[in-house]
């Protein structure tokens, strides 16, 4: 049985995780719900996922955010690698979520979205209200994640939820369905946002980022780079 291989600065938390795999081309994913997918990742290590693609939701989620994993800081991800990861009127192709578990590195290349609120979503590390263990801190993936070659075409029917409609320009604010749901019942549809969106405080090294026909957003959105937001009430 190999070792693990560890990114310096992490360390394996409670019982070994699933590694050294490796899952690649699985049928396409049609109309999954925002808040689900093709793959999501809660707990691995030295994982390679390849040629995965879906319709709705997040094709490849890795988001450690299972209430009991953070309740006993047992879990978490490293080594893992994305490469050509693909989702079509959706929530996102990729998302990275460290909630408040500790996480090593994961690296994605080769990335396409068209009509999904975002081809990447980082989001920043947080304490949720469901977590009932003390002292629980935001944690954070390692130094040395990235995500390159991201490539995301504009659309109107991608998966939102009010949380982004912050990001969206005020000019496209009438193009969200908030009056349709979508088919999850969770989200409405709307208008494709950016083809990043960058919320986190620790560093991903975002590279190669190409944004055809998005409606005044950079491809590259941080909160602090984010439009005027206007949003237009039903």
């Amino acid at each position: 049985m190999p070792a693990p291989r560890l990114a310096k600065g992490w360390r394996a938390q409670g019982p070994r995780s699933p590694f050294d795999g490796n899952a690649h081309t699985i049928a396409n994913v049609t109309v999954a719900a925002y808040g689900y997918g093709l793959v999501q990742i809660q707990a691995a290590e030295s994982v390679r996922f390849e040629n995965l693609s879906g319709t709705g939701g997040v094709t490849l989620r890795m988001e450690s955010g299972e209430k009991r994993m953070n309740y006993s800081q047992i879990g978490g991800m490293n080594n893992i690698v994305g490469r050509n990861i693909s989702c079509t009127d959706g929530n996102a192709a990729v998302m990275i979520s460290p909630h408040s578990m500790k996480n090593g590195v994961v690296t994605v290349d080769g990335v396409k979205s068209v009509g999904c609120g975002f081809a990447v979503r980082i989001a920043d590390g947080y304490v949720a209200t469901k977590y009932a263990t003390p002292n629980l801190q935001p944690r954070t993936f390692a130094a040395g994640s990235s995500v390159k070659k991201v490539d995301a075409t504009f659309g109107l029917k991608a998966q939102l939820k009010p949380k982004h409609f912050k990001y969206v320009p005020a000019l496209l604010g009438n193009s969200i369905q908030d009056q349709i749901e979508s088919e999850d019942g969770e989200s409405v549809r709307g208008p494709a946002i950016a083809a990043v969106l960058n919320e986190a405080s620790y560093l991903v090294t975002v590279e190669n980022v190409t944004s055809h026909g998005s409606k005044d957003t950079p491809a590259i959105m941080r909160p602090s780079t984010s439009p005027t937001l206007r949003l237009v009430a039903p």
